[in-house]
């Protein structure tokens, strides 16, 4: 029975250090991503506020292209009145005097 015993107590003790030396590893690990993580000098940032300006531009590019449209539809447009001309005189020598002018 003792052999028994100290082969449990002895794979308790290796789990446990295997174990305790996971957690150190994890915690070691998660505090240097910090920094890590800390170094991308604001590129997320920049990315954002490109993307947010781009953004901009396009909807200022739509709202412009709407209201050229808008003013260029409904522009009053002038025609002049159909010119009409007068008929030809017919060829020869009109027997009709005019009476009334």
């Amino acid at each position: 029975m003792t052999t028994s015993m100290t082969r449990a107590r002895n794979v308790r003790a290796t789990a446990g250090k295997m174990l305790l030396a996971v957690a150190l590893a994890s915690t070691l690990g998660g505090l240097c991503v910090g920094p890590a993580l800390a170094d991308d000098r604001d590129r997320r940032h920049e990315q954002q506020n490109r993307a947010w300006q781009q953004e901009q531009a396009r909807a200022r590019y739509e709202r412009d292209r709407r209201d050229y449209h808008r003013r260029q539809t409904y522009r009053p447009v002038y025609l002049p009145p159909p010119v009409v001309y007068a008929p030809a005189p017919s060829p020869g020598i009109s027997i009709f005097f005019p009476l009334f002018r």
